[in-house]
């Protein structure tokens, strides 16, 4: 061989088995704990995930029952309920259930789930029963109706 072909041989460099052993248990080491870290991350996201979603029902049911409230009358709040008339008329009643659901209850129309998983929904008005506040969860909101004309 040529000088140059045995330099290239000389020169060869390699991992011997210590240096394998010693990198795979520094990795063993390591591995369990980015698991770790990584399980705790996803969780919180999660968490957080759900909350930003209950917030955003929440929202769009508060915006659903403000549309109607605006026109109603009548503002009957109850435990976990409300009742009122509605533009037409007709007796309202929102109710939470037990488990967790809110019924629309329509007088001659039959009743409809509008929401689910809340723990809290609660309606109340002032002395006159023209400003309507409903609570779901943590955000409320208040309504000026017609009143009790």
């Amino acid at each position: 061989m040529s000088k140059r072909g045995r330099r290239f041989i000389a020169d060869e460099r390699g991992v011997t088995l210590l240096e394998l052993v010693l990198s795979l248990a520094v990795t063993g080491l390591l591995l369990p704990v980015f698991a770790a870290w990584m399980t705790a991350m996803i969780a919180q996201w999660q968490q957080v995930s759900e909350r930003i979603e209950v917030r955003q029902t929440n929202a769009v049911l508060l915006h659903r029952i403000g549309a109607e409230v605006r026109e109603g009358s009548s503002f009957l709040p109850q435990r976990n309920g409300l009742v009122f008339l509605n533009k037409a008329g007709r007796l309202i009643r929102y109710q939470l259930s037990s488990g967790g659901l809110l019924l629309r209850d329509e007088e001659g129309v039959g009743a409809t789930v509008i929401g689910s998983h809340l723990a809290e929904c609660r309606f109340s008005t002032d002395q006159e029963g023209r400003v309507l506040t409903v609570h779901l969860g943590a955000i409320s909101q208040s309504w000026v109706g017609r009143g009790n004309r």
